[in-house]
C-alpha cells in the first residue's frame, strides 16, 4: 500500500482502496449491525460502501472535513448522506436532520485513521464538534425524562395564572446581557454608572448580585422548569420586571406583572399560543438560559449586545458571582467540620483527581461555553464580552469599560418600548379545557394510520400533541418501542394514563 501527500491519495490505498477498507473494518471492532454510523472523513467513501453492503438497512452519515468530494453524492446509495462545509445548512442542522433523539443510542462513530493526519486541526475540530453535538443530544434527552411531566404542569399552571402579555417589544439601546460568572462582580460598577443608557437582559443566577448592589434589570429572561430555578426568583416583588420565559418555565408565581411569551417550538406552547391568538417570540430551543437570552436580544434590537459574567469557568473555586441565591442553601449545610470553603472547594474542578480539558472547568462549564465556542465569529459583529475570562469565545469581541461608555453616549429614553395586553379568564380557561379534546382527536388520527411495528414512531410523530405528551410522560416506553422491546399495543394501554394525568392537572388549575 502507498500513501502520497495529497489529500485525495493521502487518505486511500494507490493499488487497491476498497480492499484496504475491507481489511480495516475486518481488523476494527466496529459492529456490522449497528443502525446508525457516523463515519468521519471517509474520504471517496469506499469504507461506506463496505458497510452498507454488509448492513444495507443501517444509516450511513459522511461527515467531511473539506469539500473535495462533494460530487460524489449523486452517486450515493440514498442511505448514504454527506456533509461536507459547503453542505448549505449547519453540521448541527444535518446531524439534526438524520438523528432522532431515540437513535442516540445506536450511534457507531468510525473514524478513518489516514484522515487524522491529512487534515490536522480541521479534524480535530470536527471530531469534537460530534462529540460535543452527541452530548447535547444525549443531556436533552435526560432532560425531557426528567422533567417532562413538569414541563406539562408548568404550562397549564402558567396559562392559568397568564399575566398580561408583552408584545413588540423594540430596544434603541445597547443590551446588555448578565450572566452570573465571577466577572460580574468586576462589572458592577459600570452598570450602575451607565444603567440609565443600557438594557439590562437579566439571566435568573445573576439576579441576586443585580438586586443587592441596587441595579434594577429591564427584562428576566428564564426558562428552566424546576424548583432552583425558582428559588433564583423567590424573592423579588412581584411586578419589577418584565420577563421573557416559556410557558414551561417555572417562576409562574413570581415576576406576574407582564410577560414576553418565548414560543420554543414545542407543540403544546404552539396549541395555547394558537387557541389564546396571542403573541409569542420564536425561539429556537437551547440547553442554557444564556442561549435563548442570546437570540432574544438578536431579535428586539439591532444595536450592540454586550455580555458580563459570561465566564464558563471558575475563578479559583468561585463559580459564580457573589452574593448568589445558592449561598444560603449551602450555608445551611455547613458546620464546623465542613466550612462553607470547603464546600466550594468540593464542588470545584480542584477536587477532582484527574485534570479536566481546561483545569478550571468542570464538564457543566465545558459543554455550556462549546455552543458558543461554535458560533460562526463573521455574523457576530455586533456580539461583545466584557471582563472576558480565560475560555475564549472567537464570535465575540473583547470590550473595555471606555468602549461601552462610547456606545452609550447620546443614549436617550426611552431606552425600550413595547405594548401588552391582558387574555381574559374565560378565554384562557376555553384554551385550556379543550387539550384533552384536541389529544383526543390526535389519538383517534393515530389509531386509524399504519402502525407496523417499525413505523410506530414515525406515525406517532405525525400527531405533534400526541407525541410530545408520549415523550414527556412515557419516555422510556418509546425507547423500548424503537429497539422492538415493545408494541403498539403497550403504547395504547399508556395513554388512559396520559389522559389521567391532564385531567387531574386541568382539575386543579381550573378549580
Amino acid at each position: 500500500m502507498s500513501i502520497s501527500s495529497s489529500h485525495t491519495s493521502g487518505l486511500h490505498s494507490r493499488y487497491d482502496p476498497m480492499r484496504e477498507a475491507e481489511k480495516f473494518l475486518a481488523h476494527s471492532e466496529i459492529p456490522t449491525d449497528s443502525k446508525i454510523y457516523i463515519l468521519l472523513e471517509p474520504g471517496k467513501g469506499y469504507l461506506s460502501q463496505i458497510l452498507h453492503y454488509k448492513n444495507p438497512s443501517a444509516k450511513i452519515l459522511e461527515v467531511h472535513c473539506s469539500s473535495e468530494f462533494q460530487n460524489r453524492d449523486s452517486r450515493l446509495h440514498e442511505s448514504i448522506k454527506t456533509w461536507h462545509p459547503d453542505y448549505p445548512g449547519s453540521l448541527s442542522s444535518f446531524l439534526s436532520k438524520y438523528i432522532s433523539d431515540f437513535e442516540i443510542g445506536e450511534i457507531k462513530i468510525v473514524e478513518w485513521p489516514p484522515a487524522a493526519r491529512v487534515y490536522g486541526d480541521d479534524y480535530v475540530r470536527t471530531k469534537e464538534y460530534l462529540r460535543s453535538f452527541l452530548q447535547e443530544r444525549r443531556a436533552t434527552v435526560h432532560t425531557t425524562g426528567k422533567f417532562g411531566r413538569v414541563w406539562i404542569k408548568n404550562t397549564l399552571k402558567r396559562l392559568a395564572r397568564l399575566p398580561s402579555v408583552c408584545t413588540g417589544l423594540t430596544v434603541n439601546a445597547p443590551v446588555l446581557i448578565a450572566a452570573s460568572g465571577p466577572t460580574l462582580n468586576q462589572s458592577i460598577p459600570l452598570l450602575k454608572e451607565l444603567e440609565h443608557a443600557l438594557f439590562i437582559i437579566s439571566l435568573p443566577s445573576s439576579l441576586a448580585t443585580l438586586t443587592y448592589h441596587g441595579i434594577s434589570p429591564d427584562i428576566v429572561v428564564h426558562s428552566d422548569p424546576g424548583y432552583y430555578a425558582e428559588y433564583h426568583l423567590r424573592k423579588l416583588s412581584t411586578g419589577s420586571f418584565l420577563q421573557a420565559a416559556p410557558l414551561y418555565a417555572a417562576g409562574y408565581t413570581r415576576l406576574t406583572d407582564t410577560l414576553l411569551i418565548l414560543a420554543t417550538g414545542s407543540p403544546l406552547e404552539n396549541y395555547f399560543i394558537k387557541t389564546l391568538n396571542t403573541y409569542a417570540e420564536t425561539i429556537s430551543p437551547h440547553g442554557t438560559v444564556a442561549g435563548l437570552a442570546y437570540q432574544l436580544a438578536q431579535k428586539i434590537s439591532s444595536g450592540p449586545i454586550i455580555f458580563a459574567g459570561l465566564d464558563f469557568c471558575f475563578n479559583d473555586i468561585q463559580s459564580h458571582a457573589r452574593p448568589h441565591s445558592f449561598e444560603e442553601i449551602l450555608q445551611s449545610v455547613t458546620h464546623r467540620y465542613k466550612n462553607i470553603h470547603g464546600l466550594y472547594y468540593e464542588r470545584s474542578p480542584r477536587a477532582a483527581e484527574k485534570s479536566t480539558p481546561a483545569p478550571n472547568q468542570n464538564f457543566s462549564l465545558e459543554r455550556y461555553s462549546q455552543w458558543f465556542q461554535r458560533l460562526p465569529p463573521e455574523t457576530h459583529s455586533r456580539f461583545y464580552r466584557l471582563k472576558p475570562s480565560s475560555i475564549t469565545i472567537p464570535a465575540f469581541t473583547t470590550l473595555g469599560e471606555e468602549g461601552v461608555r462610547k456606545m452609550c453616549e447620546n443614549i436617550s429614553k426611552p431606552l425600550f418600548d413595547y405594548t401588552s395586553a391582558r387574555i381574559d379568564k374565560k378565554t384562557i380557561r376555553a384554551s385550556l379545557s379543550s387539550l384533552e379534546a384536541a389529544v383526543q382527536s390526535q389519538y383517534e388520527q393515530f389509531l386509524l394510520q399504519d402502525t407496523e411495528s417499525h413505523h410506530i414512531i414515525t406515525q406517532l410523530k405525525k400527531n405533534p400533541l400526541l407525541f410530545e405528551l408520549y415523550q414527556c410522560t412515557n419516555l422510556p416506553l418509546l425507547f423500548r418501542i424503537q429497539k422492538g422491546s415493545a408494541d403498539k399495543k403497550d403504547l395504547l394501554e399508556a395513554y388512559p394514563g396520559i389522559i389521567g394525568e391532564l385531567q387531574s392537572i386541568s382539575q386543579a388549575v381550573l378549580s
